[in-house]
């Protein structure tokens, strides 16, 4: 049996659940035309329990990989948007933020911040893909440039978005409701 071929993944979000790493990367195919957008992979991978610290006996586990088509497309290669991850640490659901997505599938239409979920099959098969969407009451959803999280408070089940711009002196915090996923920014509390 011939060796498998190692392949490189540029992650675009990493996270961890305490014990292990997570990546999420997005990738084209090499046979489809730089021209065709509609051909992105998101590959979500996991790195072995407790690597040592200098990351030196790190390998990677497939998690899922899946074909964009119908999920958001967060792979906006020249817009360089921001992304933020959270895992988890019990269910192992991870969700991506990303600060700018494609509206259309073309290469030009990306100023929407929207977001995908993994959610793995309780029995052990496959998981599944979700989107996740911001409120249309709030269509220009802020995203500070330096310090950007998701995170799920103890307790709770939503999970919430905290970005801040210090030099402009801005927060912006936004909840996402777990039934419907959608991300509303500044909710009353």
């Amino acid at each position: 049996m011939a060796e498998p071929t190692p392949v490189t993944l540029e992650p675009a979000c990493v996270v961890t659940d305490g014990t292990s790493l997570y990546a999420l990367a997005i990738g084209t195919s090499r046979t489809t035309p730089p021209s065709s957008p509609n051909d992105a992979h998101y590959v979500l991978v996991k790195s072995n329990p407790n690597p040592s610290p200098d990351l030196s006996d790190i390998s990677w586990t497939p998690v899922s990989v899946i074909r964009n088509e119908g999920l958001n497309d967060i792979e906006t290669p020249d817009a360089n948007p921001a992304r933020a991850c959270h895992i988890d640490e019990t269910s192992k659901v991870f969700t991506v933020l990303s600060s700018r997505s494609r509206t259309e599938k073309t290469w030009r239409t990306y100023d929407v911040a929207r977001g995908i979920q993994y959610r793995p099959s309780a029995n052990g098969g496959p998981g599944s893909w979700v989107n996740v969407t911001v409120s249309p009451v709030s269509p220009d959803f802020e995203w500070g440039d330096l310090s950007t999280e998701l995170y799920k408070p103890k307790g709770s089940e939503n999970l919430l978005f905290a970005s801040a711009d210090p030099h402009a002196g801005k927060i912006w915090i936004a909840s996402m409701d777990p039934s419907t996923l959608i991300m509303k920014q500044n909710p009353t509390p």
